[in-house]
């Protein structure tokens, strides 16, 4: 039986640019400590 597997490269591709920006804002502000992002 084949499980067909959800694909997750299309939209990691589409929201790349979102997702990088929003990493940085929390490398650069360290809000990843219980800040706002989280």
């Amino acid at each position: 039986m084949k499980v067909p597997f959800v694909d997750l490269i299309t939209p990691h591709c589409e929201l790349e640019e979102e997702l990088v920006e929003v990493f940085r804002n929390c490398l650069k502000t360290a809000s990843f400590v219980g800040g706002h992002e989280v």
